[in-house]
């Protein structure tokens, strides 16, 4: 197996359970593929928006999904089992992008 996305839809709002891609199988496209796959079956099952977690320092996953639109809307401290923080991003799936930079100003105000 090359990689592996789970998620799951709940009303309008969806989220990434799972993402992972073998080593041996990045750099080529698969992570992209996989998520952008992802993205495309949310929005025609009616997904609005997508929040995903990742590891604050996991600069190729980030860089992916910066790369799709998606905007840092908060963070988890200790998230992970091995103490690392969290940072919480979110897609816009409908056509009102601008959406998410409410978000992402709402968390950055939580934050103060």
């Amino acid at each position: 197996m090359g990689g592996l996305l789970i998620a799951r839809k709940a009303a309008d709002e969806a989220e990434i359970l799972t993402f992972c891609v073998a080593p041996a199988c990045r750099n080529a496209g698969l992570g992209r593929a996989l998520l952008e796959k992802a993205v495309t079956e949310l929005r025609a099952a009616g997904a609005k928006r997508l929040f995903l977690e990742v590891e604050e320092d996991n600069e190729p996953a980030l860089t992916l999904y910066r790369s799709l639109g998606a905007v840092p809307v908060g963070r988890r401290e200790h998230y992970y089992e091995h103490g690392a923080d969290a940072a919480i991003f979110s897609l816009a799936l409908s056509d009102s992008p601008s959406d998410d930079e409410q978000i992402a100003e709402e968390s950055h105000e939580d934050q103060r």
